[in-house]
């Protein structure tokens, strides 16, 4: 799960650009992280948060640099620390909960996106997240909502429309499965797993011919798919057993 992270800091006083030792420690470990060598960043945002403790911004780009190792238990005390500094941090209490799912810790994660959201209520991401947490709970009717809240925030929410799909095939609700999965091709016409999964859909309503050009599709986009390839050897078979039972 991608996450964003906190872009470097210049202080100018007097017309003269300089930057504190903190702020420079800091910057550093901005462009570590950009390359993405976390362990770097990682002992960058610590020399800054030597240099200067109530750095929130070093806590939370030290915990994002830690996520990215799967140092999970640490980035949440890191975060933590960001938000007791500073107590309307919204994306750091989405990405604590981020960690939480992480480790399972399904509870505190929906604590965290319920508060990130308190803090923005248009942060589609954690609406989404909160949504995926729901789901692995099968509280499935409060996953749908939150997809729904996601998508209404961004239009453009691939994954929400995607996961919402999931959440309907899950119910049996095919049509509205298959019109989400549709939703999410239509915004990524990459998004091989919606086609795959568009295709098992259509597999279950015995629409053999949609189901075999979607595993295709799919098989096309990621040619070691072999889920893909497998249920288009299921479909055309059972597409040549209906054809045989109609004669």
């Amino acid at each position: 799960m991608k996450k964003n992270l906190l872009t470097g800091i210049l202080l100018v006083t007097s017309g003269i650009a300089f930057a504190q030792p903190s702020v420079r420690s800091y910057n550093k470990g901005v462009r570590q992280a950009k390359k993405e060598n976390y362990s770097t960043a990682k002992r960058f945002f610590t020399e800054a948060i030597e240099e200067d403790p109530v750095f929130s911004s070093a806590y939370y780009n030290r915990a994002l640099a830690k996520s990215n190792l799967k140092e999970y238990e640490s980035a949440i005390a890191d975060y933590t620390k960001a938000i007791e500094l500073r107590p309307h941090f919204a994306i750091a209490y989405n990405n604590r909960g981020a960690d939480r799912n992480e480790i399972k810790d399904y509870s505190g994660a929906l604590q965290d996106y319920t508060k990130a959201i308190e803090q923005d209520t248009s942060y589609a991401k954690a609406y989404y997240n909160r949504g995926i947490v729901y789901f692995k709970l099968e509280q499935y009717d409060k996953a749908i909502s939150d997809f729904t809240k996601a998508v209404k925030k961004n239009a453009f929410y691939t994954g929400a429309y995607y996961n919402r799909g999931i959440v309907y095939s899950t119910l049996e609700q095919y049509d509205k499965a298959i019109a989400d999965f549709t939703k999410a091709i239509k915004q990524d016409s990459s998004y091989a797993k919606a086609y795959y999964n568009r295709g098992s859909t259509y597999l279950k309503l015995e629409e053999y011919e949609k189901a075999i050009l979607d595993f295709t599709k799919a098989s096309l986009i990621k040619p070691d798919y072999a889920d893909a390839n497998i249920n288009r050897i299921i479909a055309e078979e059972k597409k040549r057993q209906a054809q045989h039972t109609s004669l």
